[in-house]
């Protein structure tokens, strides 16, 4: 006879692990980002170093203020721990403080781009004009892009939190947009180097 039906006096079949597949595309896609960005880094530092090389200079000295950049730097630094926060309570089914960090996050992120807003008014320079305008604001509006499009992952990703979709048992949600993010932090520590403070 096959056993096509549950023993009471066993104990409950183990409840399986549910697919990772959210977290494994978020991987690529971020995968795929990175290369995109290794490449713009290598195009800038190439131009760079011919520009420096023919006598050239890239960026006049003073036109990019380290304070801003500095601060937008600080302010990832600090997301990263709140948006940290949110994956260690959602899966500690503690729900307030998941809520709470991920509303943080996003306040982050606001401030972020106000402050890269702030940045390219400050630096004044004209697109079209010299080839190192041109660079700074293709990676610097390649990664404001990147932020959004994080901002916009972690707010679905809240919007489903507050549904009740995640839990101490499946928090892959939260998971891939933390590493979406993470990414676009750890982007944002390279464009903050190369660009404004080496130049």
């Amino acid at each position: 006879m096959a056993a096509t039906t549950h023993d009471p006096a066993l104990a409950p079949p183990p409840v399986l692990p549910r697919p990772r597949t959210l977290f494994v595309g978020t991987a690529f896609a971020t995968g795929a980002v990175i290369m995109f960005f290794a490449g713009l880094f290598g195009l800038y530092v190439q131009e760079r170093h011919d520009a420096i090389a023919s006598g050239e200079t890239w960026i006049k000295t003073g036109t990019i203020s380290l304070v801003p950049g500095g601060m937008m730097m600080l302010t990832l630094a600090m997301s990263v721990v709140i948006m940290q926060w949110a994956v260690y309570a959602i899966a500690r089914d503690d729900r307030p403080h998941a809520y709470l960090a991920l509303g943080l996050t996003g306040l982050f992120g606001v401030s972020v781009i106000t402050q890269t807003v702030y940045l390219y008014k400050q630096m004044g320079f004209v697109i079209d004009e010299t080839v190192p305008a041109l660079f700074v604001y293709v990676i610097t509006g390649a990664h404001l892009f990147m932020l959004v499009v994080a901002m916009i992952f972690v707010g679905l990703m809240a919007f489903r939190a507050l549904a009740g979709q995640f839990s101490s048992r499946q928090a892959d949600g939260l998971a891939s947009a933390a590493l979406f993010w993470h990414a676009t932090v750890a982007v944002y520590a390279v464009v903050y180097y190369v660009i404004y403070i080496t130049k």
